[in-house]
């Protein structure tokens, strides 16, 4: 998944979807990794406390227990 991908993804979730359907795109169509990577890059570029809330709570139920703390887009996801 590229770094552009992510972003995309993360913007249309922005626009268009509510904490419940992400969670089913999340888990129906992506790896561990990139789950990781996507919920790191919304937390990391959207600006609302109540719905950062809802996506720590969803990366918690991934087995991601702080996303303030991990890095955001590891570059070796970026291959093309």
């Amino acid at each position: 998944m590229t770094k552009e991908e992510i972003e995309d993804i993360v913007e249309m979730w922005n626009n268009n979807m509510d904490i419940f359907e992400i969670y089913e795109v999340l888990k129906e169509e992506h790896s561990d990794e990139e789950k990781k990577q996507l919920l790191v890059h919304a937390f990391n570029d959207w600006n609302y406390p109540p719905m950062l809330k809802l996506l720590e709570e969803l990366a918690y139920h991934f087995g991601i227990y702080n996303l303030k703390k991990e890095k955001e887009l590891d570059p070796e996801l970026w291959a093309v």
